[in-house]
């Protein structure tokens, strides 16, 4: 199967995830802002907020980080509607600032809807899990999205809540041009975080190209926040809060545009990162995906992606690097 065949049923499916949740005209809120380097979170975002935007025909009325995240100011500028996380692969004990956000929502929000958008779920101990599932089953509005039958098979052993299978959000994107001519045969895109799978990565050294990770980002210039509030501003919404979400947006699409610029300079893709396999996707380039430490590269192709014909899940190193001279690499 080509890979527009694959986006295009990926965003049909998110669509009908959270159409039950979002009418035209409807005010929602939209949290969790990765305010931070990695380039995969930033298209979650960027796919989620399109996504929204075209349910409701309108912008969040409030948006925010686990950073700046205010109670009172989602209640003021979002009094009604539902409440939505960003997806991703924070839902667990990996990453506790993101945790905690979910918690402060369940429990401060009792009577607002809350829909995890899709996630991967990861606990290293009972007691994240155990605490979660208490302020999920004391909420009784909070709907979980997840993006691979693991997550759905401990969703639905832990929480008293709907779980629904949906895709992730970076694919309502759709596809997307190469932003730049290939000058390399090969991009080696590998983590350099806590989420490293730990495997012998020696196989790569025969292919002569250095590894690189988007999450070692160089600063954000400051005119992409002077420039997103005079757009702002230009096109009428004067408010303060319609100036915040046009800087976050502008801030997720810098950093989207950088990590496509990396894929796309090779013409070919090796990487251990679940959005480097899915923004090559959206690119068209031909690929192998390692996986990560919690195993959702892995686990999210074997639900969504079998069949695609430019690219592979490679259970190892060697392997990855046999598969490569496979999708056309010498």
């Amino acid at each position: 199967m080509n890979h527009i065949e694959i986006i295009e049923r990926q965003r049909a499916a998110l669509h009908e995830a959270v159409r039950p949740f979002l009418r035209q005209g409807d005010s929602y809120a939209l949290l969790d802002f990765p305010d931070y380097a990695n380039v995969g979170d930033s298209a979650i975002w960027l796919g989620a907020s399109s996504l929204l935007r075209s349910l409701a025909g309108r912008d969040a009325s409030y948006a925010a980080s686990h950073k700046d995240f205010s109670l009172d100011a989602l209640v003021r500028h979002c009094p009604q509607g539902p409440v939505f996380i960003i997806g991703g692969g924070n839902f667990g004990d990996i990453y506790p600032a993101h945790q905690q956000l979910r918690w402060t929502l369940l429990r401060h929000l009792p009577d607002r809807v809350i829909v995890q958008l899709p996630q991967s779920i990861h606990f290293d101990g009972e007691e994240g899990a155990r605490e979660t599932a208490a302020a999920i089953a004391a909420h009784g509005q909070f709907h979980l999205m997840v993006r691979d039958r693991a997550s759905a098979a401990f969703a639905q052993s832990h929480f008293d809540c709907p779980v629904i299978l949906a895709p992730d959000c970076a694919f309502a994107l759709g596809p997307l041009p190469r932003p730049v001519t290939p000058d390399r045969p090969l991009v080696l895109l590998l983590r350099s975080d806590g989420e490293q799978s730990g495997e012998e990565y020696a196989p790569f050294d025969s292919l002569g190209t250095t590894p690189v990770d988007w999450a070692r980002l160089p600063a954000m210039p400051a005119d992409v926040w002077r420039q997103a509030k005079w757009k702002a501003l230009r096109s009428g919404r004067w408010s303060r809060m319609a100036r915040h979400i046009e800087v976050l947006n502008a801030q997720a699409r810098w950093r989207l545009d950088r990590g496509l610029a990396l894929l796309a300079a090779g013409e070919t893709v090796i990487t251990d990162r679940l959005h480097g396999h899915i923004l090559s996707i959206l690119l068209g380039i031909p690929h192998v995906a390692l996986d990560n430490r919690t195993r959702k590269v892995s686990a999210y192709h074997a639900l969504w992606l079998e069949g695609l014909d430019n690219a592979c899940v490679a259970g190892d190193a060697a392997t990855a690097v046999v598969a490569l001279s496979r999708l056309g690499r010498e």
